[in-house]
């Protein structure tokens, strides 16, 4: 018995060890422990991979950000309490974002302090597009900005964000051309019938007033020392300035001819152009700014087109090619 009984207690200590080490891993700690282990190394494995994936795609992305020829923004919507778009801070812009839009360090301000003139439209616009989804693709001009875009907007990330990506061109120049070619030809077809010269001069001054914006459009003949105007466009509340006037009374015309390309003027009060009694006469005249284009034939002055404004401005090198297209035409 005593034997049976060491043999039986034996046994239960051998089957009691077995349970044991059943119940350990291979680095000593309970198998359930070890496999919890396991399954963190493996998560933080995974991680790892996909942080490293994620990485290599964002990479990609602002390579293919950055590449773009157009700009590309995106923008946080900014809503007031009766969720009407009010602003837009600029969350993101890509390499030749500055370039496109004119606008430095933009990243964190709001439009409405970038260009506090910016037009109604662009904030309603995008609003729109935050709050519906539906993109849009216009081309249109922005005035705070002076210049024409291609655009096409879309809502972006989660729509409670309410965040608009921009993609967009500066077509100014291609738009600015359009508008050359368009007005030349409708020139050209006015005058195409016309043979007396004295309805040349009507039609071209009044189509130049009409597409140039300008308060008063006018040619001088140029005939024995005289500036003869025959006829002129002029804004309703000025007087018409069609007379015969010696070119010594106005000297503004003679420094013209003598310099024989384009006189521009931006604001008489303060250009180094004029000497104190050609600015005072500019002024009696209210020709504070203007453009004077010599028409020059056969190696002789015959006459000037002459574009003004009452107010001062910036005259753009579009416009005062437009200006010498039409003095050829006159």
């Amino acid at each position: 018995m005593s034997s049976t009984g060491v043999s039986q207690s034996m046994g239960n200590k051998g089957t009691g060890n077995e349970s044991a080490n059943r119940n350990e891993g291979t680095d000593g700690l309970p198998v359930s422990l070890e496999s919890c282990l396991l399954d963190l190394r493996q998560a933080e494995e995974t991680i790892r991979q996909q942080q490293r994936l994620l990485y290599q795609s964002e990479a990609q992305h602002n390579l293919l950000f950055d590449s773009l020829d157009e700009g590309f923004c995106i923008v946080e919507v900014l809503f007031d309490n009766a969720d009407q778009s009010i602003d837009y801070r600029f969350l993101k812009v890509n390499g030749v974002f500055e370039a496109q839009i004119g606008i430095e360090n933009p990243l964190g301000r709001t439009m409405r302090e970038i260009a506090p003139e910016h037009e109604q439209y662009w904030f309603e616009m995008l609003g729109r597009i935050a709050l519906t989804g539906k993109s849009q693709r216009l081309e249109h001009w922005a005035n705070a900005l002076e210049r024409f875009y291609d655009i096409y907007a879309f809502r972006v990330g989660d729509p409670m964000d309410r965040q608009v990506a921009i993609l967009f061109k500066d077509i100014t120049a291609r738009k600015r051309q359009e508008e050359l070619q368009a007005y030349l030809l409708r020139l050209n077809d006015a005058l195409r019938s016309l043979s007396d010269p004295i309805q040349v001069q009507d039609v071209v001054t009044h189509l130049a007033m009409e597409y140039l914006g300008v308060d008063r459009c006018y040619y001088c003949e140029i005939e024995e020392g005289n500036a003869i105007i025959r006829r002129d466009a002029f804004r309703a509340d000025l007087p018409s300035v069609a007379n015969v006037y010696p070119l010594s009374d106005l000297p503004i015309l003679s420094t013209v001819i003598n310099a024989g390309h384009p006189f521009v003027v931006f604001d008489a009060h303060t250009t180094e152009l004029l000497d104190d009694r050609l600015r005072q006469l500019c002024l009696q005249t209210q020709a504070i700014s203007f453009v004077d284009i010599p028409v020059i034939k056969d190696d002789s002055p015959c006459g000037i087109l002459c574009v003004t404004c009452c107010e001062p401005r910036k005259w753009r090198k579009e416009e005062i090619e437009l200006a010498r297209e039409t003095a050829e035409r006159t």
